[in-house]
C-alpha cells in the first residue's frame, strides 16, 4: 500500500457484492503505510446513493467529503 497517493476510501455496510470488512482491511493497510487516507463509512443505505435529484442526505454529504479532498490533494 505504500505506493498508493492520498486515498479517500467510500463504503456502505450495505454492499452485498464488497464485503465492508474489504475497505477496513484498506484503511489498516493505508495507515500502516503512512499512506494519508480519509474515510467516509455509511449505512443502510445501497451502492448507489441516488445522486442527483434523488439525492440522498448520505449522498449530499459523500459529494462534499469528495470535493474537499479533490481539492486539498490538488492544490498547487
Amino acid at each position: 500500500a505504500a505506493h498508493l497517493p492520498p486515498t479517500l476510501i467510500i463504503h456502505t455496510d450495505a454492499d452485498t457484492i464488497i464485503p465492508i470488512d474489504q475497505a477496513y482491511q484498506l484503511e489498516a493497510a493505508l495507515r500502516a503505510a503512512d499512506v494519508p487516507v480519509e474515510v467516509f463509512y455509511y449505512r443502510d443505505v445501497s451502492h448507489y446513493l441516488q445522486i442527483g435529484e434523488d439525492m440522498t442526505e448520505a449522498g449530499q454529504q459523500m459529494f462534499g467529503l469528495v470535493m474537499e479532498f479533490v481539492e486539498r490533494y490538488t492544490r498547487q
